[in-house]
This record gives C-alpha cells, sequence and structure tokens, in this order.
C-alpha cells in the first residue's frame, strides 16, 4: 500500500498565498526537520482521510474548495504538509513554508 503517490513540482500561488514559499526538505530547518518527517511517515500510512483528521497533533485543514479540496496538516508552527487526496492516496504533496511568524493556531 503507498499513500503518496507524487510530490508536487511546481505550484502558482493565489493572491491570498503572497510569501508563502514552497521548499525542498532540506531546506527545513533543523528544529522542523523531525517534525516534517514524521508528517510525511503519517501521510504515507494512512489508509484514508480519516486517519490524518482523527490525530488531534496533526491539524488537519482543508484550505481548498468543495470541489477541489487541499488539505494541510502542520508539522509546526512554521511548516506545513500541503496534498490532495484521491482514494487512499495522496498526490501533490508539497511541503510549504509559511516564515520566520509561522501560523496563528
Amino acid at each position: 500500500m503507498v499513500a503518496i503517490k507524487s510530490f508536487r513540482k511546481e505550484r502558482k500561488l493565489r493572491p491570498d498565498e503572497k510569501g508563502i514559499e514552497q521548499i525542498p526538505l532540506t531546506r527545513v530547518t533543523f528544529d522542523s526537520h523531525r517534525s516534517v518527517c514524521r508528517r510525511l511517515f503519517f501521510l504515507d500510512n494512512a489508509a484514508t482521510l480519516e486517519d490524518l483528521m482523527n490525530w488531534k497533533t496533526n491539524r488537519f485543514m482543508n484550505l481548498g474548495s468543495r470541489e477541489e479540496p487541499i488539505y494541510h496538516i502542520w508539522a509546526d508552527s512554521r511548516f506545513a504538509i500541503s496534498f490532495s487526496w484521491d482514494g487512499s492516496d495522496a498526490y501533490d504533496v508539497e511541503i510549504i513554508d509559511h516564515g520566520e511568524k509561522g501560523f496563528d493556531f
């Protein structure tokens, strides 16, 4: 069973995403690296979307529309993992850096 089917190669930012940067895993800060890897492991081993929703520490969010959902799980206050879900697989997985200020939960 493989849950992650693809990583996003490039994307266009929406107007409300100014300053949000897609980054390779090598640019993740040392402090956040372990958290990001753990969330990628959770994502890869999830059989259903509900598996990810039920982990409170994932801080699961749907930032897309009903027609085109884009999900986020948070590694920490700065880095999130964004993905699309189809059946039992994640597509267009990317690590997003929300900057030094991070995201206020």
